[in-house]
């Protein structure tokens, strides 16, 4: 059953593939490396300390995804939503391999541009709506539930993408749901794709990022799982990659540091939270589930700590001011792995000695 829909925007765009659209693609959008330190594909976000002693806490340090040099919306959605976009070059790539190889013979205005849609409460949207119109892309199809405040409606409304609108509220959303409240059915969702491998390219400069500071625990905001995935897979991939005798040039610290690390996700025990980007009432495309953790933890012989906990309200809205008034942008959503840092430490489960991380994803819309 097609679920009702608003369509509250749409943006024309060429449909199908043309010689000068290939051509346009592969001249605007750069060609970047993917694991060179020297040439990073990403300007790594600050991380700076915080001490908080004063507030009865302890130092921890903070990543801060909020620095518009690395994130122009200021969130850390900017990251994969730069990878999504250099799909296209990689489409444009493989079509002119296989136009030179004849296999194509030049009909290139009988297939479809692709398009993308996701399902989202509005950065995710910010993110893909402006690296897309800076490189002249198609407008991102952008799914919002019902209860989306009016304020953050308007925002989107002013971005470029097509938005639609949907109650989310009832039951889980399928694939095939999210992409058949657009426009464009045959359009790729992000929400729910396994291709791209979301888990491991969405966040992988971070990732290391965060390896490279050399922290005991980090926290991180648990909503879309993407990030706290993307952890746990490159925390895996990289004691793999050493034991083949094949490390990521970008991984600077011994591999004893990434295996020992505690990996924490932070979600609101309050359904209605004020860090209503991590609130959702389904979240069926999650990749990374309890009994992965669980895993992981056993063949990682690094004890339960890792893992997504639930967080009390006052401390979700408590820890931005703990942050706002620093260098910080941040909101509830945001600093949540700080909210669940200070709860932990109310409960003396975290050590004095231990360097503490915490990944602040910013403000966004």
């Amino acid at each position: 059953m097609s679920l009702d829909r608003l369509i509250i925007k749409e943006i024309p765009y060429q449909t199908h593939i043309s010689r000068d659209w290939i051509v346009r693609i592969l001249s605007t959008i750069p060609e970047f490396s993917e694991n060179d330190p020297k040439n990073p594909e990403w300007i790594a976000t600050p991380t700076i300390p915080l001490d908080l002693r004063s507030k009865g806490y302890g130092i921890v340090y903070v990543k801060d995804e909020s620095n518009p040099r690395s994130n122009p919306t200021r969130t850390a959605k900017d990251r994969p939503a730069h990878e999504i976009a250099l799909l296209y070059r990689n489409f444009a790539l493989t079509l002119e391999m296989l136009r030179e190889s004849g296999r194509v013979n030049g009909n290139l205005d009988s297939i479809l541009i692709p398009t993308f849609t996701v399902f989202t409460y509005g950065n995710w949207g910010t993110a893909l709506a402006r690296k897309f119109e800076k490189w002249g892309l198609p407008p991102p199809n952008l799914v919002i539930p019902d209860t989306t405040p009016d304020a953050r409606v308007e925002i989107l409304k002013g971005e470029y993408a097509n938005i639609f609108m949907v109650n989310s509220s009832e039951r889980e959303l399928s694939t095939e749901d999210i992409k058949g409240a657009t426009s464009h059915p045959e359009s790729v969702d992000i929400t729910s794709v396994m291709t791209i491998e979301p888990w491991s390219i969405f966040y992988d400069w971070l990732c290391h990022e965060v390896f490279n500071e050399a922290p005991d625990m980090v926290f991180v905001p648990y909503g879309s799982a993407r990030l706290y995935e993307n952890l746990h897979h490159w925390q895996w991939k990289s004691i793999r990659n050493h034991f083949d005798r094949r490390p990521d040039p970008r991984l600077q610290v011994p591999i004893e540091v990434v295996a020992s690390m505690q990996i924490l996700g932070a979600t609101p025990s309050d359904k209605h939270s004020s860090a209503d980007y991590l609130t959702a009432p389904f979240n069926p495309f999650i990749i990374f589930d309890k009994n992965d953790i669980e895993a992981q933890n056993t063949l990682l012989s690094r004890g339960a700590t890792s893992g997504i906990y639930g967080v009390r309200e006052e401390l979700i809205r408590e820890a931005p001011k703990l942050i706002e008034g620093e260098v910080f942008e941040t909101s509830p959503t945001g600093s949540a792995g700080l909210a669940l840092y200070m709860q932990l430490w109310d409960q003396g489960l975290i050590p004095p000695n231990k360097k503490v991380l915490i990944v602040n994803t910013g403000r966004g819309i």
